[in-house]
């Protein structure tokens, strides 16, 4: 039996129409729901970037991708350049006063469609509070040439390191096994 599990994926604002990063998202959800059932975790995508940071419940619902992109795109832009620790921060912050269930886990997990490179040190760095406050962090990066080969980096220093899979299951279990230790 696993512990109940809040999950939060953040979804940067340009990356929403990505098909991959969406299948990468629907098919890890699928698969725990498969594997686990639908009642002890729950589900929430937090949109951030050039605009004001919202988030989407879907609870066990299928979530929807044109859901998300007609989301975004009623949302409109925040002019300026984006400072991206600043918006992911505020997109953890939401996701951290989001009610929760009595002694469930969080998982907040960052996706983005490209290695995130550089990015690496600002996700660490905003998600740090966060693991102070015993969420668990980490981000999933789809590979530069598109292909489905995703790079997960921990962020909780839970002694489980940087890897590199193919397989949504393996995202699956991941946050499974993070969640339930």
């Amino acid at each position: 039996i696993i512990p109940d599990i809040d999950v939060g994926f953040a979804v940067r604002d340009e990356e929403v129409e990505s098909v991959g990063l969406f299948t990468l998202m629907r098919d890890t959800i699928s698969t725990i729901n498969h594997r686990y059932g639908t009642e002890r975790v729950r589900y929430t995508v937090i949109l951030y970037g050039n605009i004001n940071t919202t988030v989407v419940q879907f609870s066990n619902r299928n979530i929807d991708h044109q859901e998300l992109i007609s989301t975004v795109t009623e949302l409109g832009r925040v002019p300026g350049a984006i400072d991206l620790e600043a918006k992911l921060t505020a997109a953890e912050a939401l996701f951290r006063s989001l009610p929760s269930r009595a002694g469930s886990k969080k998982v907040f997990i960052v996706l983005t469609d490209v290695t995130a490179g550089g990015n690496e040190s600002t996700i660490t760095s905003a998600g740090a509070s966060l693991v102070r406050e015993g969420i668990l962090v980490f981000s999933v990066n789809r590979s530069e040439d598109g292909t489905n080969v995703v790079t997960v980096t921990q962020i909780d220093y839970l002694n489980i390191p940087t890897f590199t899979t193919d397989r949504s299951v393996v995202i699956a279990e991941t946050i499974i096994r993070k969640a339930s230790s």
